[in-house]
């Protein structure tokens, strides 16, 4: 029971500060939006990915690729990845950031690399 209130108060949190901006403990910011993001929508990943677009601070770009990569549906983390083919310059944080945060993400990653090692390895 305790899990389950965590998980829907770092949602509530997550919508919170996608939508109506409010801010987040720097201290917390990245476990909140992970878990937030864990049960996430297109609509989330659209909104997280257009703020990682416009964020003008490195840091705060590499932290929002970061957390879309705590999105454990198959079919977004999916859509994540073919982004590398638009944002070559940050390829290798994409894939890093689907990979490392829980085995949906290895397992969605490992099937991309196989289906596109070629393509991948010329950027």
């Amino acid at each position: 029971v305790h899990l389950k209130q965590c998980m829907e108060s770092t949602r509530k949190k997550t919508q919170e500060f996608m939508f109506e901006g409010v801010t987040l403990s720097v201290d917390h910011e990245r476990v909140i939006l992970c878990h937030g993001l864990m049960t996430a929508t297109r609509e989330d990943f659209e909104l997280m990915w257009w703020l990682h677009d416009n964020a003008v601070d490195l840091e705060r770009k590499k932290l929002y690729l970061k957390v879309i990569g705590c999105i454990e549906s198959e079919e977004i983390l999916m859509e994540f990845l073919m982004r590398i083919f638009q944002w070559k310059s940050e390829w290798q944080e994409i894939l890093r950031a689907a990979y490392s945060n829980h085995q949906i993400g290895l397992r969605v990653t490992l099937g991309f690399l196989e289906r596109n090692y070629d393509d991948i390895i010329g950027l």
